[in-house]
């Protein structure tokens, strides 16, 4: 059948179902993009493209309803349900509106931090985006305000459809680093100007300050657990840029590196100095599961040799002391070739 391979026990498949049966159109995304599939493939479905949506076709619209009385049989108690609940939560959110309406400034921004709209309006960013709810509402992007932290000495700049291009290299002419709020992002094309040798993420804040930057290298601060910001920026720059992670030596560490380089489909090289296990005596701390930091190791023994040692001890280390050693600058300097 059409919907055999969509998983009906999921309460997020059923809900997306139920709505497409009471609007007669759904929006892809996560949830809904098996079913949309599903239906497209059996002309249930048709592409409104103004809207962004699917719609039920004539076919569609008769058997939708019986779809569900066969797959969710509790169907239409449970549309109920969230009926009551939605409807009482966007009765919530009209009455805020209505109530901030009267009151609205006159340049609204079309950029709204989601904890502000959140807040004010009185529901979950998620419903923001469901014509249920956002019928009456400005045109208005939300943002979680990251913020994304660059340092380097070129002559680099990011461009933007509609306002001037970010100069880096003039805020890092006055300013230590160079900090862009997310906002600020939303509508950067590309890099342009002189594209860094290589693309360097790091994981500690203090590290990231203090640690030497040659000519031609772009230094970017990485914390985790959130890369959103970094992975799109090392989306913009060219492949042809290579990308290298310097964090510390834990398992946590080790994850940071290859969810950068999963999420901006590129490849990642950890950096890891060759004078550093050196400091394994003095510097080495055991794994201990409550801290923040030395995550306990898991998976296989790495081939590099300082990971096999700190593995196979339970170890891990800091990257931080290694900013005072005067054989950083020349390795980093070797990676630029």
């Amino acid at each position: 059948m059409l919907d055999a391979a969509l998983d009906w026990q999921s309460p997020l498949l059923q809900e997306a179902a139920i709505k497409l049966y009471q609007q007669q159109s759904i929006q892809a995304d996560e949830v809904s993009a098996p079913l949309i599939s599903a239906l497209l493939d059996s002309h249930w479905l048709i592409a409104d493209e103004l809207s962004q949506h699917y719609v039920l076709t004539d076919r569609g619209a008769t058997g939708i309803e019986q779809l569900l009385d066969l797959r969710v049989p509790h169907w239409r108690r449970l549309a109920d349900h969230l009926d009551e609940g939605l409807g009482e939560q966007r009765r919530q959110m009209l009455t805020k509106w209505h109530f901030l309406e009267e009151r609205l400034r006159s340049d609204v921004p079309h950029v709204l931090n989601r904890n502000v709209a959140e807040a004010s309006l009185g529901c979950e960013a998620q419903y923001l985006n469901d014509p249920l709810f956002n019928e009456p509402l400005p045109d208005i992007k939300l943002t979680e305000d990251r913020t994304l932290h660059l340092r380097g000495h070129l002559d680099l700049q990011l461009r933007r459809e509609s306002r001037p291009a970010i100069a880096l290299s003039a805020i890092w002419a006055q300013l230590h680093e160079a900090v862009l709020s997310e906002r600020d992002l939303l509508d950067v094309t590309e890099p342009e100007g002189d594209m860094p040798f290589m693309v360097m993420t790091v994981e500690d804040r203090g590290v990231f300050m203090d640690l030497p930057v040659p000519d031609q290298l772009l230094l970017v601060w990485a914390p985790g657990p959130d890369t959103t910001l970094v992975s799109q920026l090392l989306r913009w720059i060219p492949q042809f840029v290579p990308h290298v992670h310097f964090g510390h030596l834990d398992h946590r560490g080790l994850l940071l590196a290859e969810q950068l380089g999963r999420e901006s489909l590129r490849p990642v090289r950890r950096f890891i100095p060759g004078f550093w296990q050196e400091y394994c005596e003095l510097y080495a701390e055991p794994v201990v599961s409550e801290q923040a930091r030395g995550e306990p190791w898991q998976g296989h023994i790495k081939s590099v040799a300082l990971l096999d040692f700190l593995m196979r001890e339970g170890l891990w280390m800091k990257q931080s002391p290694l900013v005072l050693d005067v054989r950083l600058h020349d390795e980093i300097r070797r990676l630029l070739g």
